[in-house]
């Protein structure tokens, strides 16, 4: 049985490769492609948009319940693909 992420944006269900997995670790937030580093993570779908709604709709703050600063996003916006 495959597990799935579910998206912090959209809520859409699907297996973690799908997905962009943000980590914390102590103070700082790192994009994780290989979805190992240990640590508190949330996923962020890679297409559809999510990137860019992430931010406006503070969901890092929400999944991490701390406050996530603006360079977290910056990072996970190279990673993620523009929406169609």
């Amino acid at each position: 049985m495959i597990s799935l992420r579910v998206c912090a944006v959209c809520h859409k269900k699907a297996p973690k490769e799908e997905f962009l997995r943000v980590v914390r670790v102590g103070d700082e937030y790192v994009v994780d492609l290989t979805y190992k580093v240990n640590g508190r993570g949330a996923y962020i779908c890679r297409e559809g948009g999510c990137v860019e709604s992430a931010k406006k709709k503070n969901a890092l703050k929400r999944s991490f319940k701390a406050f996530v600063p603006d360079e977290a996003y910056e990072e996970l916006a190279k990673y993620g693909k523009p929406k169609d």
